[in-house]
């Protein structure tokens, strides 16, 4: 009886589901390493929406109490903002206003709130 060289077909089919299992998972990985980075990538453009938001409050109009809305420049950013007086009104002409706002885009949604300084109806 001679043995033969080489491999059977069962063994050439274990080879190939262990390959197939091998590049599922490694598959999987890459894709979710996609996503975050995705998901990443709009959270920096929102928290920079934000800044320049927020930057231009009080610079057109004087900042006062209470809740606005709108959409942003670019048509699919929806804001809300919120301003509120921070701590005792004092004797002086300078008002501390905290600034919250929220940003929606594509199913994402963003807080940020900061305090503002204003100063005979000038923000600071």
């Amino acid at each position: 009886m001679t043995r033969q060289n080489g491999f059977t077909i069962l063994e050439l089919v274990a080879a190939l589901m262990v390959l197939a299992l091998v590049m599922t998972v490694t598959l999987g990985i890459v894709g979710d390493g996609s996503r975050l980075t995705a998901r990443g990538m709009k959270a920096d453009r929102m928290a920079l929406q934000a800044r320049s938001f927020m930057e231009g409050l009080g610079l057109v109009t004087p900042l006062s109490p209470g809740d606005r809305e709108g959409v942003l420049a670019d048509g699919k950013t929806h804001w809300h903002l919120r301003v509120l007086p921070h701590g005792s009104e004092s004797a002086t002409a300078e008002t501390l206003y905290r600034l919250e706002l929220v940003l929606e885009r594509d199913g994402m949604r963003q807080r940020f709130s900061t305090l503002r300084l204003t100063s005979g109806g000038q923000s600071q």
